[in-house]
C-alpha cells in the first residue's frame, strides 16, 4: 500500500506539476502572455529603394484540436473571444509598420508580429492551436509570402499563484503534432526543424529608369552637353538612388526623394554623346515620370525620344519654343530606357533653290497666261 501510494504521488506530480520541456528545437518563451515572431521583407531586388511604406495585416482563428495517441501529444483547439458579429476580439495579432526610415540589413527588413493573449482566458493548461492567415499586403511591387497560414501552438501552464498563462510557443509553415515524452516528471516535445518556421517572408521589387542622349547631325555640336529635367509622381516618402553610369564608372548623384505630395523634380542633368547614362534605380512601378530637355527650337535641333528602343515619337513641340517634353509615363513592372536624340543637319544653297523654284515657276505661268488673254483680245478687236 505504501508503494502504491508513492506511486500515485508521483504520477500526480507529474500531471498537474510537471515541466515543460524541448529537445534541441527549442520553443521560445512567452513574455507577459505575448507570442512574438517575424515579418521580413526582402530587398534583394530592390536595389536602390527606400523601404515601401506599408503595413501588413493578419488575422487569427482556432485551429483544429488533435486528440492525444501513441505518435502525438493532445493539442486543444484555440479559444478565442469574438464580439456579436464573430469577430475575433483576443487573441489581438499585430504587425508593425515598414517605412522609408527604416534600415535595410543583409538586404532585409525585419518587424514583428505580436500575438497578445491577455484577453482569452484558458481553464485548463495544454496546447492550444491556433490559425494566423496574412492578408495581401495591397502594394503592387511586393510579392508576399506563398503560404499565407502559419499555425501557432500556444503552451498554456499554471504559474505559482494558479492562474494559466502562455508561457511558450511553436510557429509552424504546416500542421505538424509535437511528439510527447514524459520522465522524471518533465514533458517533453518535439515538432522537428522542418516543420518550424520564423514567420514571414515577402519580396520588395523596384526597376530603374535611364536616360540616354544622342546627338546626330553634319551641323550639330557634338561636345554641347543638353540640359534636363526629371519630373516625378508617386508614393510620398519614396526615395531612389541616382548615378552617371559612363562605361564600368558610376558616379553618385543626390537622391531623390518624393515629398509629402508625392512630388520630386530632378533639374540640371547635363548629357551629351559622351557623359554616359543618368541612372536612377529602386524606382517603384507605380511612380509616373516626365522628362522635360530644356533647348530653344530655334537653334535648329530636331528632338525625338524612344522608350526601350520602341519607334521615335517624333518631333517634341510645346508650343513654347523653349523645351522638348516626353510624355507622362508610369514606370510599370519593367526597365525603362528614354532615349533622347537631337538632330541638326545642314541645308544646301541647291536645297534652297529647289525649294524656291516650284514658286517661280508659278509667277512665271501666271504673267504667260495674263499676256496671252491680252493678245487674245486685242486680236478679237474688230477693225474701224
Amino acid at each position: 500500500m505504501r508503494k502504491n501510494g508513492i506511486i500515485a504521488v508521483l504520477a500526480a506530480v507529474m500531471l498537474l506539476g510537471s515541466t515543460v520541456v524541448y529537445g534541441a528545437e527549442q520553443a521560445p518563451q512567452a513574455t507577459d502572455n505575448k507570442a512574438v515572431f517575424s515579418q521580413a521583407l526582402d530587398m534583394t531586388e530592390a536595389v536602390g529603394a527606400s523601404v515601401p511604406g506599408v503595413t501588413f495585416n493578419y488575422t487569427i482563428a482556432a485551429g483544429a484540436a488533435v486528440a492525444e495517441s501513441s505518435a502525438n501529444a493532445e493539442v486543444k483547439a484555440g479559444v478565442v473571444v469574438t464580439d456579436a458579429q464573430g469577430n475575433v476580439t483576443a487573441p489581438t495579432i499585430q504587425g508593425e509598420a515598414f517605412s522609408s526610415a527604416d534600415t535595410v540589413s543583409s538586404s532585409k527588413v525585419v518587424k514583428n508580429i505580436t500575438v497578445d493573449f491577455a484577453g482569452v482566458t484558458f481553464t485548463q493548461p495544454g496546447i492550444y492551436r491556433y490559425v494566423v492567415n496574412a492578408s495581401p499586403s495591397g502594394n503592387a511591387d511586393i510579392t508576399n509570402d506563398a503560404e499565407p497560414n502559419r499555425y501557432l501552438d500556444a503552451y498554456v501552464t499554471r504559474n505559482a499563484d494558479g492562474s494559466l498563462s502562455v508561457t511558450s510557443y511553436v510557429v509552424k509553415k504546416e500542421i505538424v503534432n509535437p511528439a510527447q515524452t514524459v520522465n522524471h516528471g518533465e514533458i517533453g516535445y518535439t515538432y522537428g526543424e522542418v516543420a518550424k518556421s520564423e514567420g514571414y517572408t515577402s519580396t520588395y521589387k523596384t526597376y530603374s529608369l535611364s536616360l540616354e542622349k544622342k546627338v546626330e547631325g553634319s551641323m550639330a555640336d557634338l561636345s554641347r552637353k543638353f540640359d534636363f529635367t526629371l519630373a516625378f509622381t508617386g508614393p510620398a516618402g519614396t526615395s531612389f538612388t541616382c548615378v552617371i553610369r559612363n562605361g564600368g564608372t558610376d558616379t553618385a548623384e543626390a537622391p531623390v526623394v518624393l515629398d509629402e505630395n508625392g512630388t520630386a523634380s530632378v533639374t540640371g542633368i547635363q548629357l551629351n554623346n559622351s557623359t554616359g547614362t543618368y541612372v536612377i534605380t529602386g524606382v517603384p512601378s507605380t511612380v509616373s515620370y516626365k522628362i522635360t530637355e530644356n533647348i530653344d527650337e530655334g537653334e535648329g535641333y530636331t528632338t525625338t525620344h524612344q522608350i526601350n528602343k520602341g519607334a521615335a515619337t517624333g518631333t517634341i513641340t510645346t508650343g513654347t519654343s523653349t523645351s522638348a517634353d516626353s510624355t507622362k509615363e508610369l514606370m510599370g513592372k519593367n526597365e525603362n530606357r528614354v532615349i533622347f536624340t537631337n538632330t541638326k543637319n545642314a541645308v544646301s544653297p541647291t536645297g534652297i533653290v529647289r525649294n524656291v523654284l516650284p514658286y517661280v515657276l508659278m509667277v512665271g505661268i501666271a504673267i504667260l497666261s495674263i499676256f496671252a488673254v491680252h493678245v487674245g483680245k486685242k486680236k478679237e478687236k474688230p477693225e474701224k
